[in-house]
């Protein structure tokens, strides 16, 4: 054997004790917590947990139900905060370019903690209560959010595409923030449209 081949053997038995070495190194940063995302999960269901039996289309006084649901995949304990907003087709939903919740008022809060990996889940019951329709506008005046009446007052024109009157529950997800010791916007909502019917 010469001494290029003794050099070649060489520097491969040296690659694979450098790769040998660097194997628990790599197993410790693919699976230490901080390499995994961490992130919080929100949703709104039908009753039966799924999209299928949302209340899309709803009269004055018919009862509409959802689950709403936050996981917790922070890597830590939190402390949060779902505000609930009603708002028609012309106002704003939270931006998420500039992660800035709508700047609508909230109807209802829910203040919750999660352990990391746990679980959050509650009903939501809402009837629009009060209502007055035109041939080109609705104007609803109450909604019931889980028994508790709320003056709303939001007019909606009609949609002439989709020929009705469309109105959108929207549910902004708000994080407990230590270094400011209040709630701030978590940069996550979700929604469900409905069309109101006389």
């Amino acid at each position: 054997m010469g001494l290029s081949q003794y050099r070649g053997a060489l520097l491969m038995m040296m690659a694979v004790l450098v790769l040998a070495a660097s194997i628990p190194i790599i197993n410790a940063i693919v699976h230490s917590p901080s390499a995994v995302e961490a992130y919080s999960e929100l949703w709104a269901l039908g009753p039966n947990h799924t999209i299928a039996e949302f209340p899309l289309q709803m009269k004055v006084d018919e009862e509409g139900k959802i689950i709403l649901g936050v996981r917790n995949r922070l890597n830590y304990p939190a402390n949060y905060l779902l505000k609930v907003k009603f708002r028609n087709e012309d106002q704003p939903l939270p931006d998420g370019t500039k992660n800035e919740p709508s700047p609508l008022p909230s109807l209802n809060e829910f203040r919750f903690s999660l352990e990391n990996g746990e679980t959050w889940e509650t009903w939501l019951n809402f009837t629009i209560s009060d209502a007055l329709f035109s041939t080109e506008s609705c104007l609803v005046k109450t909604i019931i959010i889980n028994d508790a009446p709320l003056s709303v007052n939001l007019a909606s024109s009609l949609n002439p595409v989709k020929k009705g009157f469309y109105y959108q529950l929207f549910f902004e997800l708000w994080l407990y923030d230590s270094g400011i010791e209040n709630f701030r916007y978590h940069g996550r909502f979700v929604s469900i449209w409905l069309n109101l019917i006389q």
